[in-house]
């Protein structure tokens, strides 16, 4: 439902989490690693370079910018509750034209080009 495997999504929350802690200080990277899961600070520094494309020494610098992945949240919306009078008609072939656009995957973040 979320567009990628819940431990992908796992994996990148941890980082994200890994480098809040990093970035606001006083804890060091070996650390980091055991509290994230990790069992060597070499395996963390792996998976930290593939989530932030940096390493974690330098997440720690200032202005840094890094990957941020909020929680995951659902929303379920139910529709169709209004009937509708309808009828299935036989047309001949026809041709529809239309603009494309890029689309976000939040349907409230889409707007039509001005």
């Amino acid at each position: 439902m979320a567009g990628i495997p819940l431990s992908e999504y796992i994996r990148r929350r941890r980082m994200y989490l890994a480098a809040v802690n990093l970035q606001g200080g006083g804890i060091k990277i070996v650390d980091a690693a055991l509290n994230y899961g990790y069992s060597s600070p070499t395996a963390f520094n792996r998976a930290f370079q593939s989530v932030h494309g940096i390493a974690p020494s330098s997440a720690k610098r200032e202005g840094v910018f890094l990957k941020s992945y909020p929680p995951i949240s659902f929303k379920i919306t139910v529709k169709g509750l209004e009937e509708m009078n309808c009828r299935i008609e036989t047309r001949e072939a026809f041709r529809i034209v239309g603009i494309s656009t890029p689309l976000h995957k939040e349907i409230e973040k889409n707007k039509w080009p001005q």
